[in-house]
């Protein structure tokens, strides 16, 4: 199974993270490489960018995939866009709570 994550969708819902702290990437990231290391999944976080980041941009930390929308993009764009590329998108699990993503993973 591999993990499409909408990095900011899903910092808005955790209870311990925060959209305004300056840190919360790293910190959602932090909660990805222990999901990692405890469950071996393969996971890619999707953020969009932003002034912080440098879009268009892909790295991995910690056995976790993170890339960085391009300008002129979103996170649900791409997160849409990979999963109607996928050659097996039933091997794909979306995290978002975005509906146009919801629609697209379906």
């Amino acid at each position: 199974m591999h993990w499409l994550i909408d990095g900011h969708n899903l910092i808005g819902h955790m209870p311990n993270l925060r959209l305004d702290d300056p840190n919360d990437e790293e910190k959602l990231l932090a909660h990805l490489v222990r999901y990692k290391a405890r469950t071996g999944q393969r996971l890619t976080v999707i953020f969009d960018s932003g002034a912080g980041y440098r879009p268009g941009s892909s790295k991995k930390q910690g056995g976790v995939t993170v890339q960085f929308a391009p300008p002129g993009q979103t996170a649900d764009q791409l997160i849409a866009r990979r999963v109607r590329r996928a050659k097996n998108p039933q091997a794909l699990m979306v995290v978002s709570s975005d509906r146009a993503v919801q629609t697209a993973a379906r």
